[in-house]
């Protein structure tokens, strides 16, 4: 909780001073992240052991009493042990993608207050305009580049940060694709039915975060709110 807390903290700061919204929602973000890197190293000087060191140990200690007992058999224990592993290799792309919808909740939900209160702000836009940049395509292909090359040269694990990489670009995305649903949900000829069961599918069904992907990286690419709002104009 301290990490959203700092970030919640700062971010009221940057509004008081009237800050761009995209400055604050990156510093937003940035401190999330940071107080999340802090928390663990943390966590690792108190108790001599990585998280993801304990985690592994606590799961092999108890697939082998499981085992033991006969509770699973060692092919299932094996199964559930690569999962396990899988699992722990991806937690960095999740503790990330989790910090940027945090910060992103707490922004938005605290300017639309602000908003409806009066309160004077420098700028402000609703989810439902929320658009990264088309660079930031650009800007994840070179990252995929340098952490292919750093991962051949022997740096790091590849296929682990690659992995990352796309977790982190794949909830932007969506975020995106949630973003321009919100906006087809504001304009009068769009049937609610369709944003009903998207969001029924995005809450429960791995096909809704692909539709969300699709829609997102559609808008990213050709910009399709702002050509609707041209039409529309």
């Amino acid at each position: 909780m301290l990490g959203p807390g700092l970030a919640a903290a700062m971010m009221g700061e940057l509004l008081k001073l009237t800050r761009p919204s995209g400055e604050i929602i990156v510093k937003g973000i940035g401190v999330g992240i940071m107080c999340e890197l802090g928390t663990i190293i943390c966590l690792k000087l108190v108790s001599h052991q990585s998280i993801l060191e304990g985690l592994r140990e606590t799961m092999n200690a108890t697939l082998q009493q499981a085992t033991e007992s006969g509770q699973v058999t060692i092919h299932s224990a094996d199964m559930m042990r690569q999962s396990y592993e899988y699992l722990l290799q991806i937690i960095p792309g999740l503790i990330i993608s989790f910090v940027i919808i945090g910060i992103l909740f707490i922004y938005f939900e605290g300017t639309a207050l602000l908003h409806r209160t009066g309160e004077e702000m420098k700028e402000y836009f609703p989810f439902r305009e929320l658009s990264f940049p088309r660079r930031l395509i650009w800007g994840f292909l070179l990252m995929f580049g340098l952490g292919f090359l750093a991962g051949t040269a022997g740096i790091v694990n590849r296929d682990v940060l690659l992995l990352n990489i796309c977790i982190v670009m794949w909830t932007l995305v969506c975020i995106q694709g949630v973003s321009m649903l919100a906006f087809l949900w504001h304009k009068p000829n769009f049937p609610r039915w369709i944003y009903i069961v998207l969001t029924v599918l995005l809450c429960f069904s791995t096909v809704g975060t692909i539709l969300f992907f699709l829609a997102g990286m559609v808008d990213l690419v050709f910009n399709i709110r702002r050509r609707i709002d041209a039409r529309q104009g």
